[in-house]
């Protein structure tokens, strides 16, 4: 951060008064009633709160600190974690009023209900996460005409296999893949084996 470059002369005084401790901050170093020139103030805040600013603030030759103090805000600190989901924002200090949204992660969706945003509150808490990321579930991957299917779990990712009575053969591909959409592809057929006469 560049200041002004004017010149000190010998007859220059440069006194600062001493500025106002930040609220919810202290003084950590810097001790004096008043201040003369480059002499320097450091800062801290109090525990849960976030500063905004610099630490260190210098007297100046226009009897001033550069730059002005910081301030010290409550901050929430890092948001809780959804499991099988993300912060859609991520933003590296959270004070109050600060809002995070979530996302679901590929393949999860949200349980109805659930809200999908927290917000830092002014007690330096964060409002209740309620969201839930449940596996998508496709559900039943459709009925095949003289055969059958076999499918262990109908949620995202997993194979739903199909076979046909003993007599038949199966027409298509012979399974479907649950999807964010829903099962791919068509149910396959199942034809006779026998010749039509």
């Amino acid at each position: 951060m560049k200041y002004s470059s004017r010149v000190i002369t010998e007859n220059t005084v440069v006194r600062c008064n001493r500025p106002k401790v930040p609220a919810n901050g202290k003084m950590v170093a810097g001790f004096k009633k008043t201040y003369t020139y480059l002499d320097t103030i450091t800062y801290g805040c109090n525990k849960g709160f976030k500063m905004f600013g610099g630490s260190v603030i210098e007297c100046r030759e226009n009897n001033t600190f550069v730059p002005p103090p910081p301030t010290c805000e409550r901050d929430c600190g890092k948001p809780p974690v959804l499991k099988n989901g993300s912060a859609v924002n991520s933003p590296t200090t959270f004070p109050v009023g600060t809002n995070i949204t979530y996302r679901c992660d590929t393949g999860y969706a949200f349980q109805e209900g659930g809200s999908k945003r927290i917000t830092c509150r002014k007690d330096g808490t964060w409002s209740p996460l309620h969201a839930v990321c449940e596996p998508i579930n496709c559900g039943n991957p459709g009925e095949i005409l003289n055969g059958y299917y076999n499918v262990s779990d109908t949620t995202f990712g997993n194979k739903a296999y199909f076979y046909c009575d003993k007599g038949f053969r199966i027409v298509g591909k012979n399974y479907r893949t649950c999807t964010i959409r829903g099962w791919d592809g068509q149910v396959p057929t199942c034809e006779s084996n026998c010749p039509v006469s």
